[in-house]
């Protein structure tokens, strides 16, 4: 089960690992949030995955894979419900808010109204060296142009579709899912800001004995891979520091990403990677 998080902007991110799993036997969920009045909290989002897991009558063997946010409630799912879950992997996650290693950070990803705003989100999410470089996928591209192309998907924002927004990204990627409003995205931004797992929360997946892996960007500017370290010595897991990736590691190294899980999940008992 994939769990995203609020700075994960378009769906394809869990499509990739979920068509990526489920070719290879796995049958995999990924969740959307409802839409609650007032406040959200993660832990009641992680009560909404619990009941989504009821309902399906998955209240057992659940490998939970959860990406910034999705991480958080993976984490408190996990914490809560540990009879639910077989296996945890928590990518560029934290089980405490701490300021954003680059400052303003979470604005600059979310301020619609900046002439540039795709490109200030992903000076944040994106080291600036990576950005640069020629794709892997088409060399004619840098990796900018070509995750503007492909994986930024505008219609997250339709509303903002203006001139300064080139209608033809909006067009590349149209997906299934009801797309997030901005009120949506500043309830998650609070619920994150005011997330707090704490030691006990900790100690009780620690205790619950399934395997752990956790994994981060060496230059993450959103969830510093400090938090990601935290993480790794509390719950005596094994951690994977992907070099010079930033918070979306899922896109920077997408293809060994995907391996490394599935290596995890193949092993009963988990372990080093």
């Amino acid at each position: 089960m994939s769990v995203e998080g609020v700075f994960e902007v378009t769906d394809r991110d869990t499509n990739s690992l979920a068509e990526f799993l489920s070719q290879r036997g796995c049958q995999v969920l990924t969740i959307d949030n409802h839409v609650p009045d007032g406040h959200y909290t993660v832990k009641s989002m992680a009560e909404d995955t619990a009941q989504l897991l009821d309902h399906l009558h998955w209240t057992t063997d659940n490998h939970i894979v959860g990406i910034s946010m999705g991480g958080m409630i993976a984490m408190q799912l996990a914490s809560d419900h540990p009879a639910y879950v077989a296996s945890l992997c928590l990518i560029s996650t934290t089980s405490t808010w701490q300021p954003t290693p680059v400052p303003d950070a979470l604005p600059r990803t979310l301020d619609l109204s900046s002439p540039n705003y795709e490109v200030e989100a992903m000076l944040v999410e994106y080291p600036e060296t990576w950005l640069a470089a020629p794709s892997k996928h088409d060399p004619r591209q840098t990796n900018q142009e070509y995750t503007l192309e492909v994986w930024i998907a505008p219609h997250v924002w339709q509303h903002a579709l203006t001139d300064h927004c080139p209608v033809k990204l909006g067009r590349t990627r149209l997906s299934s899912s009801k797309p997030p409003t901005p009120e949506g995205y500043k309830r998650q931004l609070w619920a994150v800001e005011h997330y707090d797992l704490g030691e006990e929360g900790l100690a009780r997946i620690a205790r619950a004995g399934y395997p752990v892996l956790v994994c981060t960007g060496d230059q993450d500017a959103i969830v510093a891979a400090s938090n990601s370290e935290f993480l790794a010595d509390r719950l005596k897991a094994p951690l994977k520091l992907f070099a010079h990736c930033g918070h979306n590691v899922n896109v920077q190294e997408c293809e060994r990403l995907n391996q490394l899980l599935l290596d995890f999940l193949s092993m009963p008992k988990g372990g080093e990677h």
